[in-house]
């Protein structure tokens, strides 16, 4: 019994040593290069449109913003400590809705509204202009607070980086497109071009110039599959030639490496990730009231270590903002090589057997964020191609434009395709999970 127990103790002795030399095992250098990457913040410029987006469905004047914002942040870090202490609910919204009138349309002008699963905004509007008419001025002040987007520059999340924080209520900005459709229906041609390619270039400045994923994807919606079709709609319906306004000549603009690549958004994604293993630090420290909480605190100091976490997902992460991830994006490759991933039973992982587990489960998904980026490239070089070809279609014989067509529109991996029988302009996707390619009506194709 005595041999048995000497024996046990010697055990203890050996897995605590080993467990403390993994714990203090410092990141690699790898790692530190990452951490050094991911942890500096990106040196936006200008306005930040975050205040107007999270107080969008809200009559707050804009002088009140930062009234209402700091209560915010105030209400939602109170909420945090509550939840952490009694398990109680967290909050999702603005104390705005407390004070001030909503702008939220209700479900029956919701309806009304251009739906992107209804094909032609153009058409949705047809159906009953004098309705959409009066809806457009009934909600003037919440799409007049939409437009306003474009005195931004950029979207960077005020709050600080705590677990659950909520997002802006993003889908309200879509509604801005059924006014651009009405004023061309309504034969305010030139206007309607304006406001498009205006709109177009608010959301192309925004996602680019943001530090977060869901961003970033919201502006490629905001701009590709609502702006852009709409635009390319509009083209369709007026005659090849038609004078464009200044700001739809920018729209040709390609994008630069810099804007599709992930490194940036990741940043954003890191230290939220990060603020939430430290949330998870606090957690453990907190009083204990209940024999579960009791023996939760002590496993989880075993089990997880926040830093040797950070380190880990910093590698996974940073791997994205490297000299070969930007080869691959000139290289418009979907499936660059990456670096094996840390494995999840090594000596490091002694000490932090829960963070080894947790690092693995996003870094596996990033792969397809950058396909993601890379077909927004492509659609990007299709719309430039699309107003090229409305410019420079000579009596509209755009098979010969098309063979003129600038070299910088086309590309030896994913060349566009023209299909004069169909009236379309098209580029295959990288991601084919929803269609195999993205196409765009020709200019003039639908004119009367």
């Amino acid at each position: 019994m005595r041999k048995l127990a000497f024996v046990l103790i010697g055990m203890v002795v050996i897995l605590s040593g080993l467990w403390m030399a993994s714990r203090a095992l410092p990141p690699t250098e790898q790692q530190q290069q990452a951490l050094a990457t991911l942890c500096d913040p990106p040196g936006f410029e200008g306005s930040n449109a975050f205040p107007a987006l999270w107080l969008m469905p809200y009559a707050v004047p804009r002088e009140e913003w930062d009234t209402v914002i700091a209560a915010d942040i105030a209400a939602h870090l109170q909420a945090w400590e509550t939840w952490t202490r009694t398990n109680g609910s967290l909050m999702s919204g603005s104390t705005a809705a407390n004070h001030y009138s909503s702008l939220r349309p209700d479900a029956a002008d919701r309806d009304l509204f251009c739906q992107s699963g209804r094909g032609n905004c153009l058409d949705q509007v047809r159906v009953d202009v004098d309705a959409v008419g009066e809806l457009v001025t009934r909600h003037e002040p919440l799409l007049d607070r939409i437009e306003a987007l474009a005195e931004h520059d950029f979207v960077q999340d005020v709050f600080p980086p705590k677990l659950f924080f909520p997002t802006p209520a993003f889908q309200v900005n879509q509604y801005l497109h059924t006014r651009h459709a009405l004023r061309f229906v309504e034969g305010r041609v030139d206007e309607a071009l304006v406001d498009t390619c205006d709109y177009l270039l608010t959301w192309r400045r925004l996602g680019t110039n943001s530090d977060t994923l869901i961003v970033r994807l919201v502006g490629h919606a905001q701009e590709i599959h609502r702006s852009a079709v709409l635009l390319a709609d509009m083209l369709a319906e007026l005659p090849p030639g038609y004078p464009m306004p200044a700001s739809c000549q920018a729209v040709k603009d390609l994008p630069e490496p810099d804007a599709l690549s992930i490194c940036q958004p990741l940043q954003g994604e890191f230290r939220s990730i990060a603020a939430s293993h430290e949330a998870m630090n606090q957690l453990s420290n907190l009083p204990s009231d209940t024999l579960v909480q009791h023996m939760r605190k002590p496993l989880h100091k075993l089990l997880f270590d926040g830093e040797a976490t950070n380190a880990r997902i910093a590698s996974s992460y940073g791997q994205w903002c490297s000299d070969d991830m930007r080869d691959a994006l000139l290289a418009d490759d979907p499936a660059p090589t990456l670096p094996d991933p840390p494995g999840r039973f090594s000596f490091r992982c002694l000490s932090n057997v829960m963070g080894c587990q947790l690092s693995g489960i996003g870094s596996v998904h990033m792969g397809a964020y950058h396909v993601r980026h890379l077909d927004y490239g492509a659609k990007r070089r299709l719309l430039g191609a699309l107003i090229w070809l409305q410019q420079n279609a000579i009596n509209g014989d755009f098979a010969e434009a098309f063979d003129r067509l600038p070299a910088e529109f086309q590309s030896e991996t994913r060349p566009l395709r023209l299909d004069v029988g169909d009236n379309t302009l098209s580029v295959p996707l990288h991601n084919q999970s929803e269609t195999p390619a993205f196409s765009l009506p020709l200019p003039g194709s639908r004119a009367i």
